[in-house]
């Protein structure tokens, strides 16, 4: 669509001189000689305008003088859109001969211009109000049945913004015509007046009478002209297009010449000789062509290109062409054709081939650089040696593009063409198979398509009948593609179906990714010339997505399409259309034409918040469009309701929106109102709108909520595109009124706009104030502005001041802002100043006014001041703005002890220059602090070429740079150093250079394209390891040492290709979480395409023994891996309770990103499970509040995952990682502590995530025994079970016999903190058992000091934390007032038990398991005073006087 709006867009310069050509012939057909002047300047206006202009269009002619005189002349022609005028032709004015009309000639003396500005490119309004009619219509070429004489065109001045097609530009326009009897004489004469120059020179001369011919072309441009830059040639060189040929046309030989840069690039001749049957053409050309393309294509056309072909046209009738051959490097075509008299083809034989000669890859000339085949060929053979049947065949290998690769791709054709002769009878049948197989393309594309595509086609064409096409299918994976029925010229009328399991395949098409499944029929008939159809359609399209957020969630679900939507002459008709799903329902029926409308659409919405979610509720809409008649008004209505909700958090009831218009002659009428209940308080809205072709206007604005009121009317010129009305408002609290939009905000604000017409340009007078106002993350204290502004849309002169503080945004906090402006003729002199949270003064002054063509911004002073630290504009400069060109006037500031300079011009052409000079980078630091910068910055970078296509030479370096994002990193300070270039989009790096601390040097080369592929990058060097410690922070862990590289980057940006080694050796790891250190790490990998090879890497573990690992990673997507891991007698302990020596080998496959596989063997060779003996095992962590922490200890307090107040911060492991690990131990799993030794074995496989491991078995008992006081108790039965982590679940049953008694002893749960339970038969108390087991007596009769033993087993099985009960069941046995586990400062368990003698004596002893006891006495002399004694069984006794006062 592009080039042809272009073209199309092009005329239009034209377009607005033909109608002082067209329109004096018109005049002889129209009643106008009778009309007065006024009258006649009317009929040429709406003569043109109403023609011309369309809805998107609106062309206007200004100042009209002369119109039947011999001079007319018009002041400006304009065309514009709704964003302005877009093509401008001023001062146009016809000098011609009205006389001669009358003997049947247009006698144009002169037609000039002044100038035409083509600004810019049209651009549809928004809403697609640039819609063809509704009714379908038909090709019109019109017809001028009169000699033509141009003596004189003439236009000093065509400019052409950069937008229109790529590079801004100026031209003048010469030349002269005459047409007449047949003959015809033109000269036409272009010279490039900007830029490089440029001129374009045609003459052409033909005389009917000999059937003679004297052509004459030229085109001469300088390098980066606009031929260069419209072919998009390589290097834009210089460029010289000739073409001349003189003679009979039966006997005439023309010659071309095609040069870049004075070389020449393309060459030849043709040569048209009469002969008996007709005209022989034959024409030669050659030349070294691929000198004109990028380097990636020039091996396709190979150093020379030859294009050689020889014709007959016959007399009578037909074409022959015997021999038609292309060829260069990598293309050979050769071909032979016929026609019959009538032009139809008769006869076809071609054989083309792509191939490199080397059996390389070859890349095609099409956009991208990314489309290689690794061959091609095409062979026709149609009407070969007067057979009927006729066959094609085309096969690909090797096929590849950004995203897409396929084997191999072969399609065959065959049929029967017969009586060719004769148009009343040729019939041709068609019939073909074609597979693509061998396909690679991203999973969506995949999964539509599958691994190969099939392709049917079958058909019959007879003369003067539609073609039947019998069936047109493509069959993929998931894609299903049908087309039958009749095809007429280019229209069709059949069945088309569609069904596939994906449209991700045609994302590319779409320009967005693309999901969801869709099966469509379409029955009827397509006319594309006319712009009709007429089609009944019956779909469902399921999860659809299409790369929008709020697109995908309407598009949820199954989708239903169905009913008729008709384009024919009738105008367009909808019948029962349906489109809707859960989300939204959508429905048209009826007719509109430009007669007549009876049209109705209904659209239900289940949930404003599909559209934001800042809103919800239901919204249903109904829409209408009518008119009965051709003279009536269109009648056009719009009603939305949601009758409860939400916007922005506030309550919603009773929202309404109507709209209610009338269109007639061009004119739109009606009035928008509205109201709604939001949080209780009534919104009402109210306005009038109205258009026509000279005027928008938007009048009676009303609106109201809670106090705030907006108020006004604005209109709009069409032709100018300047405003003129007022707008006010008055919001004590914003909130509500925001909230209608969707914006949460809050604060007062009052404003004025008063907007004015001026002189041909747009004045408006601005008064605002704001007090808390925050909107958007912004947030304003306090604000006020008084401005008046000239030519707002222009350059701006203003007289007026703005005052605000305490305004946040972005980041940055200015704590107050003074901003003034002066008019002092048409220039402004401002000045502003603003103060900064962070202690950040600046400091703005300068004049902005208005000069030829542009703009000057004269700059005073510029000063960013913080302390000591200052960025100060070292001398008054000035920024010219002309056209799109910007020129420097050697700006520079001091920044600190550094400076930035920069001189040059920008804008189409680019010639700049900035130096940088001991720039120091903490000035970033001033604005926003966080950064952290440190280190100077110097360089020097040279601007030059188009701004299309901008060249940048570089040169940079800085040192000691440090910052606050890199400072955990270990590696500052940094020095960098880098020179190079940019241009074609690519950046090619002579040399880059950087080293820091910690062992950091890297340097490099190569060329980087900003996107497709053409990238090549060496590098090499070595860096920390700890760069990679940002990656394992979250549980702790640090890597040390370096790491050592020498690699290749190719490929692009998006899809990079590496090569190249990657080395370590001496590198450690820590991981707390897993109580785990690895040193010794040495390593190497080979990098390859997207993928690296770890060809070796082994550690070893601080605990003793080591791994390695071998295989594969990917290196982009989701990074598959295909690893070997070897476990070599690695010792591991958690620090806990879990020692063990493992062997073994792992694998880890699949994506490292999705759910990778850990699986294979691991061998215990010997393992220790210490069961806790310490008391107090539960007692809760010691609240520690850590304040004002010093930064290691933070930082260490990090790495062990604790917070603040001294607890672990819970730490999550990635469901991701799967498991089906076999963990085998015949023997020597060690279970000890606390009396218990037993040895278990078996095999566990372990499967599921990593976060809820699933144990298929479990370690069985091979021995055990339990200890308590001496009696040792075998166990009969134990398991442990692996649960997900080192600490396993025990199950052990100990039983022995007693005197009438059966007692068991069971050992259950974790192994760090296991619960001990006795139990018996009969059943008995378990204080009652554990003395039965012991003692082989009962409670009652024990001793105190079997009592004490039983207390101390006891604690021994119950680890000191978990029998309590127990032993307060022996205390209360034995009548102590004290029975208690104790410990010493060794650690030793011990058993204290005591009792009164007396009231105020008490008698303790305690017995400790060490084999030590001591005798304690207290006597309570007083309540205040107390002597205490001791003796121990080790000979220290003690005595002692105590005076303790309660206070």
């Amino acid at each position: 669509m592009a080039p042809a709006r272009k073209s199309r867009r092009l005329g239009y310069a034209a377009l607005f001189l033909f109608p002082f050509v067209a329109v004096p012939a018109a005049l002889v057909a129209q009643d106008v000689l009778t009309m007065d002047d006024e009258e006649q300047k009317d009929w040429l206006t709406s003569f043109v305008q109403d023609r011309l202009s369309t809805p998107e269009r609106q062309i206007r002619l200004s100042n009209i003088d002369g119109i039947l005189g011999s001079d007319v002349s018009v002041r400006e022609i304009t065309i514009s859109d709704a964003e302005g005028v877009w093509l401008r032709v001023n001062n146009a004015s016809l000098n011609w001969n009205q006389a001669a009309l009358f003997a049947g000639r247009l006698e144009v003396r002169s037609l000039t211009a002044e100038s035409i500005e083509y600004i810019r490119n049209a651009v549809p309004v928004e809403g697609a109000v640039d819609l063809p009619p509704p009714e379908a219509g038909s090709l019109e070429i019109p017809e001028f049945p009169v000699a033509i004489q141009l003596g004189e065109l003439s236009v000093p001045s065509v400019t052409f913004g950069e937008s229109v097609f790529g590079l801004g530009s100026e031209i003048s326009l010469a030349g002269s015509m005459t047409l007449e009897g047949g003959n015809l004489d033109a000269v036409l004469d272009i010279e490039r007046l900007d830029g490089p120059g440029g001129t374009l020179d045609l003459d052409v001369v033909y005389r009917r009478e000999d059937n003679s011919i004297d052509l004459g072309f030229g085109l001469t441009e300088p390098p980066n002209g606009v031929l260069a830059n419209l072919l998009n040639i390589e290097g834009r060189p210089a460029m010289q297009l000739t073409l001349e040929g003189a003679g009979p046309v039966s006997d005439l030989n023309a010659e071309m010449q095609l040069l870049a840069d004075g070389r020449m690039a393309l060459a030849g001749s043709a040569d048209i000789t009469q002969q008996a049957d007709g005209l022989v053409i034959a024409a030669d050309l050659g030349g070294p062509l691929s000198t004109l393309m990028a380097e990636p294509y020039r091996p396709f056309f190979g150093a020379e290109t030859g294009l050689g072909v020889r014709a007959l046209l016959r007399s009578a009738g037909g074409i022959e062409v015997s021999n038609l051959s292309l060829e260069g490097g990598q293309l050979a075509l050769v071909a032979s054709a016929e026609t019959t008299a009538d032009n139809f083809l008769s006869r076809l034989e071609l054989d083309a081939s792509i191939a490199d000669p080397a059996g390389g890859p070859v890349t095609l000339p099409v956009a991208g650089n990314a489309t290689r085949v690794a061959a091609a060929r095409l062979q026709v053979d149609f009407g070969a040696e007067g057979s009927e049947a006729w066959q094609a065949g085309l096969g690909i290998d090797g096929f590849e593009t950004r995203g897409f690769e396929a084997e191999t791709f072969a399609l065959t054709l065959g049929g029967v063409a017969s009586n060719l002769e004769d148009p009343a009878s040729r019939m041709v049948t068609f019939n073909g198979d074609g597979r693509l197989s061998g396909v690679t393309a991203d999973p969506g594309v995949e999964a539509a398509l599958g691994d190969s595509v099939g392709l049917g086609i079958a058909g019959l064409w007879n003369a003067g009948q539609p073609i039947q096409l019998a069936e047109l299918r493509v069959v993929g994976e998931a894609l299903t593609a049908s087309l039958g029925g009749l095809v007429d010229g280019t229209d069709f009328d059949g069945t088309i179906a569609l069904e596939t399991g994906s449209i991700a395949p045609f994302s590319g098409l779409a320009g967005r990714q693309l999901g969801g499944a869709l099966t469509l029929t379409a029955q009827g008939r397509i006319m594309p010339l006319s712009g009709g159809f007429d089609l009944t359609l019956d779909g469902e399209g399921r999860d659809f997505s299409i790369d929008d957020a709020t697109a995908d969630r309407l598009l949820a679900g199954t989708v239903a399409l169905s009913g008729r939507l008709a384009r024919t002459e009738a105008g367009i008709t909808a019948e029962d259309f349906r489109l809707g799903n859960a989300q939204l329902q959508f429905a048209a029926d009826g007719t509109y034409a430009s007669q007549t409308a009876d049209f109705d659409i209904t659209l239900d919405l289940a949930d404003l918040g599909l559209l934001s979610d800042e809103a919800s509720g239901a919204l249903a809409v109904r829409g209408s469009a009518r008119s009965t008649d051709p003279d009536a008004p269109l009648v056009l209505a719009l009603d939305g309701q949601v009758p409860t909700g939400t916007l922005a958090g506030h309550a919603l009831r009773d929202g309404r929106l109507d709209i209610a218009a009338a269109l007639h002659d061009g004119t739109l009428q009606g009035d928008i109102t509205g109201s709604a209940m939001l949080d209780g308080h009534r919104a009402q809205l109210a306005a009038h709108v109205e258009t026509d072709e000279t005027r928008q206007a938007l009048s009676g604005i009303g609106f109201e909520i809670a106090g705030t009121r907006i108020t006004g009317g604005v209109t709009r010129s069409v032709e100018t595109g300047l405003l003129d009305g007022r707008l006010e408002v008055a919001a004590p609290d914003i909130s509500l009124a925001a909230a209608l939009a969707l914006t949460e905000a809050s604060g007062a604000l009052n404003a004025a706009v008063t907007l004015t017409p001026q002189e041909g340009a747009q004045a408006a007078a601005i008064t605002a104030n704001a007090a808390n106002l925050r909107l958007d993350g912004i947030a304003v204290g306090r604000a006020d502005i008084s401005a008046g502004i000239a030519d707002l849309f222009g350059v701006p002169v203003v007289n007026g001041s703005a005052t605000a503080a305490s305004v946040v945004a972005g980041g940055v906090t200015i704590d107050s802002l003074t901003a003034r402006a002066s008019q002092q003729g048409n220039t402004t002199s401002f000045d502003a100043q603003a103060g900064l949270a962070t202690g950040t003064d600046i400091d703005l002054a300068g004049a902005l006014s208005p000069i030829d063509g542009g703009y000057r911004l004269a700059l005073s002073r510029a000063n960013l001041t913080q302390g000591s630290l200052a960025a100060r504009l070292a001398n008054p400069t000035e920024l010219v703005v002309r056209g799109d060109s910007v020129t420097l006037d050697a700006v520079r500031f001091d920044v600190g002890s550094g400076r930035i300079t920069a001189i040059g011009t920008a804008g189409n052409a680019l010639d700049m220059v900035v130096d940088i000079a001991d720039l120091p980078l903490s000035i970033a630091n001033t604005v926003a602090p966080g950064l952290g910068l440190a280190g100077t910055l110097n360089g020097r970078a040279t601007v030059s070429g188009a701004a299309s296509d901008p060249r940048v030479a570089f040169e940079a370096r800085a040192g000691g740079i440090d910052a606050a994002a890199i400072a955990p990193f270990g590696i500052a300070p940094l020095s960098v150093t880098a020179s190079g270039t940019y241009a074609g989009q690519a950046v090619t790096l002579d040399s880059v250079a950087a080293s820091g601390a910690a062992g950091l040097s890297v340097t490099g080369s190569g060329r980087v394209p900003l996107s497709g592929p053409g990238m090549a990058v060496s590098l090499s060097g070595s860096a920390p390891l700890s760069l990679g410690n940002r990656f394992v922070a979250d549980r702790g862990g640090q890597l040390s040492g370096t790491v050592s590289f020498d690699a290749r980057i190719g490929g692009s940006l998006s899809s990079p290709q590496f090569a190249g080694t990657v080395a370590t050796a001496g590198a450690g790891y820590i991981d707390p979480e897993l109580n785990l250190r690895l040193t010794d790490i040495t390593g190497r990998a080979q990098l390859s395409g997207t993928s690296a090879t770890i060809e070796s890497l082994s550690a070893n573990l601080a605990t003793g023994g080591s791994v390695s690992a071998s295989g594969t990673v990917g290196l982009a997507g989701a990074m598959p891996a295909d690893l070997r891991v070897s476990i070599n007698s690695a010792r591991y302990a958690d620090g806990d309770i879990f020692v063990a020596t493992l062997s073994g080998g792992l694998t880890l496959t699949g994506n490292l990103t999705g759910t990778p596989l850990l699986a294979g063997n691991v061998l215990i060779e010997n393992a220790n499970i210490t069961v806790p003996e310490g008391l107090g095992g539960g007692a809760e962590l010691i609240d520690v509040q850590h304040v004002r922490a010093p930064a290691p200890v933070a930082q260490t307090l990090q790495r062990a995952h604790v917070d603040a107040a001294g607890a672990p911060v819970p730490q999550t492991r990635s469901p991701g990682l799967l498991l089906d690990v076999t963990v085998n131990a015949p023997n020597q799993i060690f279970i000890r502590g606390r009396g218990l030794d037993a040895e278990v074995g078996g095999s566990v496989r372990l499967t599921g995530p990593l976060n809820n491991i699933q144990p298929v078995g479990d370690f069985s008992l091979n021995r055990g025994r339990l200890s308590v006081l001496g009696q040792r108790l075998d166990f009969e039965t134990g398991t442990v079970t692996l649960v997900g982590d080192l600490d396993p679940q025990l199950y052990f049953v100990a039983r022995t016999e007693g005197e009438g008694i059966t007692v068991f002893v069971t050992i259950s749960g974790r192994a760090s903190a296991p619960e001990v339970s006795f139990s018996s038969n009969p059943t008995l108390p378990q204080d009652e058992v554990l003395s039965r087991l012991i003692f082989n007596r009962s409670m009652g009769e024990l001793s105190p000091i079997q009592l004490a033993q039983l207390a101390g087993a006891a604690a021994e099985l119950m680890g000191g934390g978990g029998g309590g009960g127990l032993v307060d069941s022996l205390r209360g046995a034995a009548g102590l007032a004290d029975l208690d586990i104790v410990t010493d400062d060794q650690g030793n368990v011990g058993v204290q038990a005591g009792t009164y003698i007396q009231d105020n004596v008490y008698l303790g002893v305690t017995a400790g398991a060490n084999g030590q006891s001591k005798v304690t006495i207290n006597l309570d002399v007083t309540d205040d005073l107390t002597v205490r004694g001791s003796a121990g069984q080790d000979g220290n006794s003690s005595l002692g006087v105590f005076y303790e006062r309660d206070y």
